[in-house]
């Protein structure tokens, strides 16, 4: 979450919600700093909640919402607390934002609390919420943003409304991480309810999906199953659908024909760039690039926007895109770096994206780190990526910001470690993925099969088949859409054919889905070039 965002939500609520004058302002305001209020050295929204004698706290105020560390802004916004009057608006900004960046710090528990408390005292100030619905929903307490923004919805839907798409992904990502897919699926038709636009196309199809199978699941609800079903364009999502039994009655609506594959592909992929050049931010960043790498000429991707990327590190703070954006574009571009057998320029990628974050340990740092150490793995340099992912993991357990972000890490660490003949020393990552098989079905299984245990693989998927919701499962044994395999897929992608093959798997799917027969699909002629060029256009 980009903190100016938030700062602009939070100053210009709260300067349209307090009154102008108090016991910490003047009414005099305009004529008591002459000087200074010429030249305002804060957003106008934050000016307004400053009374005239508050004016010289500028610099302080400045130096809090520029500072990156969350520990260091929380030491200032104590010490500007102590010297503010403390019945200035200021005062109910700072504390807010001090909730904020408690939770940015990793301590979500100490933030959660900390936003209750101001919602518990003043009720009627929207902000509160919203301010708590932007920071909580990229945490592990993503349930608690959920079921404020549903309560939001039904009292103050325009408000709801103008929360972002970006909390959205992130709320929704982190509840699917936890497994709370009924929760998710509620926000979901809440928001289409009160007419919520997410503002990408990868949102929406997420949205359309939990609404036909809201729909589809009740006799009598078919009109408006179909009439989400109509609305799903992306062609993996039409595939899950279409693999699953309790879908039969739908099965004859999807076309799964080459031709309409491809063209959806192509459309979905039209609309990511839009999202892409429109929105700039780094979720739809992430969509369009993910989907480029895998589904047109990985080189033509990387050569386009590679120099974009190192553009916007060059200039850090200078650039108009902000880096926490920008990280989402490091995976998949790598990625097509690996893919067209160059993993040197992936090295020298992740490696420029790690020094442009200095000594920051955030955690989207650590996401970057946890990416390399997949590269480096996959490139068979195991003691590297350890290097990388044993930091990482001991900098998100001693944090329950991210604690979702583990069990990927953990599937490295112990894949890692096999790879040394050290498996041993992996118990405690081998443990984590024990724990969280059924929430991330895809990480285990792949884990196992990388580390050869296809007993521990076969025995998850047949556990998940014959669970009350074996969705993960049926979307894990379909056939790939992407035509390309890299070079360090080619053996995991062997292993899972395996799966597909093996006569136990294969009666348990019949029992609740089947495979369905697609043909590997490829982009051609795409204009990556014009994309870049059509993106630095806006951006400058």
């Amino acid at each position: 979450m980009k903190r100016s965002c938030l700062i602009a939500v939070l100053a210009g609520i709260l300067s349209a919600s307090l009154p102008a004058t108090g016991k910490g302002q003047s009414s005099d305001a305009e004529t008591a700093l002459p000087d200074a209020i010429a030249e305002p050295e804060l957003p106008a929204p934050l000016e307004s909640l400053l009374g005239a004698n508050e004016r010289r706290f500028r610099p302080a105020i400045r130096r809090i919402i520029e500072e990156r560390d969350a520990n260091q802004a929380i030491k200032e916004i104590d010490a500007l607390m102590l010297s503010l009057n403390v019945n200035s608006p200021m005062q109910l900004f700072l504390q807010t934002y001090k909730a904020q960046r408690v939770v940015e710090s990793g301590r979500v528990e100490e933030g959660e609390a900390a936003f209750q408390a101001l919602m518990d005292e003043y009720p009627e100030l929207l902000v509160i919420k919203l301010s708590a619905i932007h920071s909580l929903g990229y945490t592990t307490a993503a349930d608690t943003a959920a079921r404020l923004w549903i309560e939001t919805s039904a009292r103050h839907p325009e408000d709801a409304r103008a929360v972002g798409g970006y909390t959205l992904g992130a709320v929704a990502g982190n509840l699917e991480a936890r497994s709370q897919i009924d929760l998710r699926d509620a926000l979901f038709l809440t928001l289409d309810n009160i007419g919520y636009d997410p503002g990408t196309a990868s949102l929406r199809n997420q949205m359309q999906v939990a609404l036909f199978t809201n729909a589809a699941a009740d006799t009598g609800r078919e009109d408006q199953a179909r009439e989400a079903l109509a609305k799903i364009t992306d062609p993996e999502q039409l595939i899950n659908i279409a693999a699953q039994r309790r879908f039969q009655a739908y099965w004859s609506e999807i076309d799964t024909g080459p031709a309409s594959i491809e063209g959806d592909t192509e459309a979905l992929l039209d609309a990511m760039k839009n999202d892409f050049i429109a929105a700039g931010n780094g979720t739809a960043a992430g969509a369009f690039l993910s989907h480029a790498v895998t589904f047109t000429e990985p080189e033509a991707a990387a050569n386009a926007y590679t120099p974009v990327l190192d553009r916007i590190m060059e200039q850090g703070e200078r650039s108009a895109y902000s880096m926490y954006d920008a990280m989402f574009w490091v995976a998949p571009l790598a990625r097509a770096w690996g893919a067209s057998g160059s993993p040197e320029r992936a090295h020298s990628l992740y490696e420029a994206a790690l020094r442009s974050f200095g000594d920051s340990r955030g955690v989207n740092r650590l996401n970057v780190s946890a990416n390399y150490a997949v590269h480096l793995l996959e490139n068979d340099r195991p003691r590297e990526a350890l290097e990388y992912i044993e930091p990482a993991i001991a900098d998100l357990e001693a944090s329950d910001s991210a604690l979702t972000a583990l069990p990927p890490m953990h599937a490295v660490r112990l894949r890692a470690y096999h790879q040394l003949g050290q498996s041993e020393q992996a118990a405690a990552s081998r443990q984590n993925l024990e724990a969280n098989k059924s929430a991330l079905l895809n990480i285990y299984v792949d884990t196992m099969l990388a580390i050869g245990e296809e007993a521990a693989a076969k025995d998850a998927l047949l556990t998940e088949l014959r669970s009350a919701d074996p969705i993960d499962a049926i979307s894990y044994l379909q056939l790939p859409l992407n035509r390309l395999v890299q070079p360090a897929r080619v053996e995991a992608e062997s292993a899972k054919e395996r799966m597909r093959h093996d006569p136990e798997i294969a009666r348990a799917l019949q029992e609740v889905g089947r495979i369905v027969d697609v043909s590997p699909v490829s982009v051609s002629g795409f204009d990556h070039a014009g994309v870049a060029r059509e993106f630095l256009n806006r951006m400058n």
